[in-house]
């Protein structure tokens, strides 16, 4: 099955909003995803970075906006969200 950055975000989005899911766990079915030959995951080796733990899950929506900036050519990603870009290196704070 494919996965496309947007599906992934809006999954992370439901699992901890809806169905109320620790960050933890959350990463660890990001991981098993991306490890699995039963799915092909855009941006999979960026999304690394949430499965390894260094980037929280709760990031995913931010950290993919900052990846889809880079793929297109952008030196960095700005942001108004201080956590953000005090996590994610691509991003800066537009203060």
């Amino acid at each position: 099955a494919f996965v496309s950055a947007v599906t992934l975000a809006e999954t992370v989005r439901v699992l901890r909003k809806v169905h109320r899911l620790e960050l933890s766990s959350i990463a660890n079915a990001i991981a098993m995803m991306l490890s699995s030959d039963d799915f092909v995951v855009e941006g999979a080796e960026t999304l690394r970075a949430i499965a390894d733990g260094e980037v929280s899950p709760d990031l995913v929506a931010d950290f993919l906006v900052a990846w889809l900036g880079s793929r297109a050519g952008c030196a960095s990603t700005v942001t108004f969200d201080g956590t953000a870009a005090a996590r994610i290196p691509a991003m800066e704070l537009l203060s």
